[in-house]
C-alpha cells in the first residue's frame, strides 16, 4: 500500500515462453534472429563502420531465417575487387565494403551487387 492507503498494482515482466498464469503484459513476439550478416571493411576508412553496423543489426532483426553456411576453400569471395582477399567461410551473407572515391564523369555514389548464389536455394552469399 502507498502512504495514502491505496493498493499499488503489481506487474509481471514479459516472458519469452508460456506461463502457467496469465500476465498483464503481452509476451514479446520478436523471435531471435538466426540470420547473420558478416561485414568486412576492405578499405582504410573506418569512420562509417558504425552506420554499416547499424544497418546490419536492423536487417538481422528483420530477416530471421538461417541459411546454410558456405565454405570458400581459400578463394577470394570478392574476385579481386578489393586490395585484399576475403577467403573465410560465410554464415548467411558477407558484405565487403570500402569507402573511397569512385567518381569520374557521371558522379557515381556507390555500387553493389551479389557475386555468388547458393545453388540449392538461389540465395545470395
Amino acid at each position: 500500500k502507498t502512504k495514502t492507503g491505496e493498493t499499488t498494482p503489481t506487474t509481471t515482466p514479459p516472458t519469452f515462453s508460456p506461463t502457467r498464469h496469465p500476465t498483464n503484459r503481452p509476451t514479446p513476439s520478436t523471435p531471435a534472429s538466426n540470420f547473420n550478416i558478416q561485414l568486412v571493411n576492405m578499405g582504410k576508412v573506418s569512420s562509417y563502420d558504425g552506420q554499416f553496423a547499424f544497418a546490419k543489426a536492423r536487417w538481422e532483426a528483420i530477416i530471421v531465417n538461417d541459411l546454410s553456411d558456405v565454405s570458400r576453400n581459400d578463394k577470394d569471395w570478392f574476385n579481386g575487387r578489393f586490395d585484399q582477399p576475403f577467403t573465410g567461410d560465410v554464415d548467411d551473407v558477407v558484405i565487403g565494403y570500402s569507402i573511397e572515391p569512385i567518381d569520374g564523369p557521371g558522379e557515381i555514389l556507390g555500387y553493389s551487387g551479389p557475386l555468388y548464389y547458393r545453388p540449392q536455394s538461389n540465395t545470395t552469399i
